[in-house]
């Protein structure tokens, strides 16, 4: 997968061909794009995903992708915009501290610690979701929009400090 990445051109679409098991800390190049598709897949992982660049991870097949990091350990850290569409996330540890924008749609959350944490960042999106944890759910700090539509939150939600506006449609 790190060789996918590294001889990808930005705004490339890598395509998973079978499931994975991965044992390496995965780390995209400062400013450089890509489309990941799951494509009904999963990953297993005991390792940090690190986005220094957009990212969007989607699933266009009817069959469930999960990633999944066994350890607690946080599983993506997002430098720049993330996006995640129809792909489960779960961890033993945080799933998502992200910087920057974050849209999540038809996905589930799973996590033993935060789920999510949000910091010093313009946008968040939250759509047709499930988060489920038994801390907290989302950590919002320093936000300028954060919208949470059609939504099931397992969890406490902390909208903290400076955040500008809060939008939760029910």
């Amino acid at each position: 997968l790190q060789t996918a990445i590294d001889e990808a051109s930005s705004g490339d679409e890598l395509i998973m061909i079978d499931d994975a098991v991965i044992t390496f800390d995965v780390v995209t190049p400062i400013g450089k794009s890509f489309v990941f598709n799951m494509n009904g897949h999963s990953i297993d992982t005991t390792k940090t995903f690190t986005f220094n660049g957009p990212v969007e991870f989607k699933n266009e097949t009817n069959s469930k992708s999960l990633i999944n990091c066994k350890i607690n350990s946080t599983l993506f850290t997002a430098k720049y915009s993330l996006d995640i569409t129809n792909v489960d996330l779960q961890s033993a540890g945080p799933v998502i501290s992200s910087v920057s924008a974050l849209n999540i749609t038809n996905s589930k959350i799973k996590s033993s610690s935060t789920a999510i944490t949000f910091n010093k960042a313009d946008v968040f999106n939250i759509t047709s979701s499930e988060i489920t944890t038994s801390g907290s759910a989302i950590t919002i700090t320093n936000s300028t929009y954060t919208t949470i539509t059609d939504t099931t939150i397992k969890g406490s939600l902390l909208n903290a400090a400076s955040t500008s506006n809060l939008t939760i449609t029910i």
